[in-house]
């Protein structure tokens, strides 16, 4: 019987809300989740799930097998990280760690992947094997999902598909997002470094004016961003680093700026990437500076499989919940998510669960953000929906 978001057992949906609150006390940063891990591990232990642990560090995949032998196998992630922020909520689970806390909702991402364990290793409904993937590092271009691939993920563990999702506060609860294509935008480090002669500030004709020439860069970004690019193609410059002077009579030597570049289209990133640089060395040279250009991907555009994004969309119905998609006004966000790392090498799907309370909730990444427990049960239901409809059982 398919599993529904209202049919979980509420003696089981307590147990994972006490999971999640004492992962919100416990936040650890990426590569530094051991007592994350060790209680992910003990409750897999306590459920009688194998599992091989230490990959990346502290990752961890669990195998649960089902009742057929199909030979087909499917992977359901989670990331396990938090965030360098100072927690301001007063509840009685916040934060025990100064400077450290799930303002992402990483917390309640583990929570439900271990309820999704628990259901389907009571139930082994399904014709195959289910891999549970607890990747480290999300954050902060840590890129825990590389590493676990470098480590030989997908090798160790073969999935003809895989599949995770993010709680998001901008749909409402009880609504799953589902996009064909492009769902979350690629990262790019950019970084734009201006050498040149320095001097004292009486004597401005001794010297590089480097401050004036990164400020024409920065002019000829957003020129770039507003001017040149396919409107059809989303692009995103956002540079809050600058490092210049020490002194306020003293011209600096070396000027830095430096930021992210967010893309929905690869074309569009390449050739941003390729504009940028002759932007910045042009400029600097009319200035007489040299520039260093930086520009590099960290994750990939987080692009969903035909197939899988379909068969997510099905099971969204199966969980008892309600689908929004494109024709609904769902765009792409132009965050990154290391998932796509993993879908680049694998072909799967990334979904959005709403836990929108209608305008009561703060924003992802916020010190006062919190994850709603009310949606726990439908990222369960979501899980084991996905496993029945890619590993059905045919008798």
């Amino acid at each position: 019987m398919t599993l529904t978001a209202i049919s979980l057992d509420p003696a089981l949906i307590e147990k994972l809300i006490a999971d999640r609150h004492w992962l919100h006390q416990h936040p650890e940063l990426g590569y530094e989740e051991y007592e994350t891990a060790a209680y992910v591990k003990a409750r897999l232990e306590a459920l009688g799930i194998p599992y091989e642990d230490g990959i990346a560090g502290t990752g961890i995949v669990a195998r649960i097998d089902g009742r057929g032998d199909g030979g087909k196998a499917i992977g359901l992630r989670a990331d396990m990280d938090a965030l360098p922020i100072t927690e301001e909520n007063s509840f009685g689970h916040k934060s025990r760690t100064p400077g450290k806390m799930h303002a992402c909702g990483h917390d309640g991402h583990t929570t439900m992947l271990l309820g999704a364990a628990e259901v389907l290793q009571a139930s082994r409904d399904f014709d195959g094997t289910v891999f549970l993937i607890f990747q480290p590092a999300e954050e902060n271009g840590r890129n825990g999902a590389e590493k676990m691939l470098a480590e030989g993920l997908l090798e160790r563990f073969p999935m003809d598909a895989v599949y995770g999702l993010h709680n998001w506060p901008d749909l409402p609860v009880g609504t799953v997002g589902v996009l064909n294509g492009p769902v979350m935008a690629s990262g790019s480090l950019l970084d734009i470094t201006l050498t040149g002669q320095g001097g004292h500030g009486s004597a401005p004709q001794d010297a590089t004016a480097l401050t004036t020439a990164l400020a024409h860069i920065v002019l000829g970004i957003n020129g770039l961003l507003a001017n040149a690019r396919d409107p059809r193609h989303r692009i995103v410059a956002t540079l809050p680093f600058l490092q210049g002077g020490d002194a306020l009579n003293v011209l600096p030597e070396k000027v830095r700026l430096a930021g992210s570049v967010r893309c929905l289209d690869q074309s569009a990133q390449d050739r941003f990437g390729r504009d940028v640089k002759q932007l910045a060395e042009g400029i600097a040279a009319g200035f007489g500076a040299r520039a260093e250009v930086i520009y590099r991907e960290v994750v990939p555009i987080t692009t969903n499989a035909p197939a899988s994004a379909a068969l997510v969309r099905t099971a969204v119905a199966d969980a008892g919940l309600t689908l929004t998609t494109e024709e609904d006004g769902l765009q792409p966000v132009m965050a990154g998510e290391d998932f796509s790392i993993i879908l680049r090498d694998c072909p799967g799907c990334y979904f959005l669960l709403g836990q929108g309370k209608g305008g009561e909730e703060e924003p992802l990444h916020s010190p006062r953000y919190e994850f709603n427990d009310d949606v726990i049960g439908h990222g369960v239901a979501m899980f084991d929906a996905i496993v029945r409809r890619a590993l059905p059982l045919t008798n």
